[in-house]
């Protein structure tokens, strides 16, 4: 069995016991979700990848508090979400940038060849719409939908109950209808 081949619990405890390519394997398995989760809250590449990487050195000198009986990506994402709220915190103080509130951007796929007007029209309205939404609202939509997180991940980033994860999941979705029914009505027409 190759190293892509473990659980993350086995890797962690091979990561603890000195073997790099464990944690190295982590890392590629979680990177890329670390990273779209800090620039959902910072809304800046740079910053996120810094983010995510500070991430993954919190992680592995906190290995060893780790519960191996949970899962590894919440209890990272977790880490990430502070930092990236920190950052975010810290980028309102110092007032570095104008009306800093991250919005999600569809631009790579919008711009995309081959992809149908309409449907690049409805991509752009539903991220509109997302945008809308008050972050608490927008950020556990997004981890539901495009990073495709359970409930009980969902439930250990919120530190809630999973019944209060998806009942605030519930919720927010109601009022993302109530955005699209009142400001874009097509996407719900056929």
């Amino acid at each position: 069995m190759t190293v892509g081949d473990l659980p993350d619990s086995q890797l962690i405890q091979d990561a603890l016991r000195g073997d790099k390519a464990s944690f190295d394997e982590l890392m590629l398995r979680h990177g890329q979700i670390a990273f779209r989760t800090a620039y959902l809250i910072v809304g800046d590449a740079s910053d996120a990848e810094d983010i995510a990487q500070e991430a993954f050195v919190k992680a592995y000198l906190n290995l060893r508090k780790f519960d191996l009986a949970r899962p590894f990506r919440p209890w990272l994402l977790r880490i990430v979400c502070n930092d990236a709220r920190n950052v975010r915190r810290r980028l309102l103080r110092s007032k570095q940038r104008t009306q800093f509130e991250p919005q999600f951007r569809l631009d790579d796929v919008a711009n995309s060849d081959g992809i149908d007007p309409v449907e690049r029209e409805r991509a752009r309205a539903v991220w509109e719409a997302l945008n809308i939404l008050r972050p608490s609202d927008k950020l556990i939509i997004v981890w539901r939908y495009f990073l495709t997180l359970g409930d009980r991940e969902i439930s250990v980033l919120l530190k809630c109950p999973e019944g209060t994860a998806k009942s605030r999941l519930h919720y927010a979705l109601k009022r993302l209808k109530s955005v699209i029914e009142k400001r874009f009505p097509f996407l719900i027409e056929q």
